[in-house]
């Protein structure tokens, strides 16, 4: 049988006989996760919703040439933060050409100076403006065509080399697997997966678990190994207000 062979119409019904291997039925299993994902967040791209992302000046004092740029689109994006040399993921819920509203566990003060990456390539700078709970508002320090931004980023991370967004971090761990633990160190979080090292004794297809200082673990199944350095795929992915500060991990 041809590769990817697990469809949305019938992952219960796979024929787990009809692989030569774990690790083929592992390497299915992730790219059918993957592309779930992938049309799900294409799925909510853009919902419009004359909601403001940020604090705009009052009706009357915006000119009419520049009352288009006002209008803004309710969305469900993931995006990365950079702040105070903290980094994070947040949820962008609604953006316009002159800020973005956000929802985070990220603590971030007033007049915060913030960088939202949309992805690898379109990184918008900005400031705290507002703050209610875990909502905070970010005025851009120029304004932007948001639907370009959108377009672009969304055309990035959906190409056929896109990868999911991550963390770089230097982040001490402790792995175990066999009724063995050892120490780690994380140089890449994503919600999906890690990047490690290793003593050299992880292969493709190991089953290990990944312990945070924080405490956070997941289960996970080494993906790649090149030389002492692993990928690994966690199982039960985590949340975006788990990865929401790189300082909590």
């Amino acid at each position: 049988m041809s590769r990817r062979k697990i469809a949305a119409s019938n992952i219960r019904d796979v024929d787990l006989e009809a692989y030569q291997s774990v690790n083929d039925y592992l390497d299915d299993l992730v790219a059918f996760a993957q592309e779930i994902e992938a049309r799900l967040e294409h799925d909510m791209l853009l919902i419009p919703q004359p909601v403001p992302a940020a604090l705009p000046p009052a009706e009357h004092e915006i000119s009419p040439d520049r009352r288009s740029s006002q209008r803004t689109l309710t969305i469900y994006r993931l995006v990365q933060i950079d702040s105070g040399g903290d980094r994070g993921f947040a949820r962008c819920r609604n953006i316009s050409d002159s800020g973005v509203r956000l929802e985070l566990s990220m603590p971030l003060e007033m007049g915060a100076a913030v960088e939202i990456a949309f992805s690898p390539s379109n990184v918008l700078p900005g400031r705290v403006v507002w703050k209610v709970d875990h909502s905070c508002g970010i005025a851009f320090n120029a304004e932007v065509d948001s639907a370009a931004v959108l377009s672009r980023s969304a055309a990035e991370l959906h190409g056929n080399r896109a990868r999911p967004f991550r963390l770089n971090a230097n982040l001490p761990a402790r792995v175990s697997s066999d009724g063995k633990s050892r120490g780690t160190t994380v140089m890449d979080i994503s919600q999906r997966g890690v990047k490690l090292t290793h003593d050299g004794s992880f292969h493709r297809g190991m089953s290990i678990r990944v312990v945070l200082a924080s405490g956070a673990e997941r289960e996970g199944v080494v993906q790649w190994v090149k030389g002492d350095t692993a990928g690994v795929y966690f199982i039960e992915p985590f949340s975006v207000d788990e990865l929401g500060s790189i300082r909590a991990l």
